[in-house]
C-alpha cells in the first residue's frame, strides 16, 4: 500500500457531539436480531501493538447508542490475538471500520491468510496496483482513500465495558449467540464521502 495525504473518505469529518451512529440507515436485518447492526459488509482493521501488522476482516457490529457499536470478538480470530495483546497491557485498542470500497476488501477481509500477511498487500496484488491508504483522523491506522465512511474509536479491554450484543442473523442460516456481554467499540470519529452509499449483507440460508 501507499500512503496519500487525502482523498473522498475526508470530504466529511464528524466528531464530537455530532457523532450519532443513529444517523445511519441501518435496517433490522432479521427478524430475531437483537437490533441494528451497521457493521455486516466492511472491513475492520486493526493492527498487533508488538510487530505492527495490520489485520483487515468482517465482524459484526450492533448499534447500541449515538457513539457505542457492540462488537462480536472471537479471541480465535486475527483482531482476537490482538485485542488479547492490549488486554495484558491493559489500554484501548485502536479501531477503523471501512463501508464502502472496492469488493476485494470483504473478498480478503473474509479469507483466511495467515496472520503474518497483510490484507493490504493482498488486495493490492488482486489488483494489480497499490492500495492508496490515508491516515485516521483518531486512531493511528490508515484506511482507503477512496472509502465511502469509515467509523474511528477504541475498544476497552476491561471487561466492566462490555455491553449486551446478539443476537444475529449469521451466514449458515441460524441466528447466532444469545444476548451476552461483548466488548465495545467507542466511537472518536466518522469520515465520510458526500452522500456516501453504505453498504450492507443480508444473510441467511439459501433456498433448499
Amino acid at each position: 500500500p501507499v500512503l496519500v495525504d487525502s482523498g473522498p473518505v475526508n470530504e466529511n469529518i464528524v466528531k464530537g457531539q455530532k457523532i450519532n451512529l443513529l444517523d445511519f440507515p441501518v435496517p433490522k436485518w432479521h427478524f430475531l436480531d437483537d437490533g441494528r447492526y451497521l457493521d455486516t459488509f466492511c472491513g475492520v482493521v486493526t493492527r498487533d501493538p508488538e510487530n505492527g501488522t495490520t489485520n483487515i476482516g468482517i465482524y459484526r457490529g450492533q448499534v447500541l447508542d449515538r457513539k457505542k457499536i457492540g462488537k462480536l470478538l472471537v479471541t480465535t480470530q486475527n483482531w482476537g490475538s490482538h485485542f488479547a495483546k492490549h488486554r495484558d497491557s491493559k489500554k484501548p485498542m485502536p479501531v477503523a471500520v471501512v463501508h464502502g470500497w472496492h469488493d476485494v476488501l470483504p473478498f480478503c477481509a473474509g479469507s483466511p491468510f495467515p496472520k503474518d500477511v497483510c490484507e493490504w498487500d493482498m488486495m493490492g496484488a488482486i489488483l494489480g496496483r497499490s492500495v492508496e491508504l490515508v491516515k485516521c483522523e483518531t486512531v493511528d491506522l490508515e484506511v482507503p482513500a477512496t472509502a465511502e465512511v469509515v467509523v474511528e474509536g477504541h475498544i476497552s479491554p476491561d471487561p466492566a465495558s462490555f455491553e449486551m450484543e446478539g443476537p444475529f442473523g449469521e451466514y449458515p442460516g441460524i441466528s447466532g449467540g444469545k444476548p451476552s456481554p461483548k466488548p465495545v467499540l467507542e466511537v472518536s470519529c466518522i469520515t465520510h464521502r458526500n452522500n456516501p452509499i453504505l453498504r450492507g449483507a443480508l444473510e441467511g440460508a439459501r433456498p433448499g
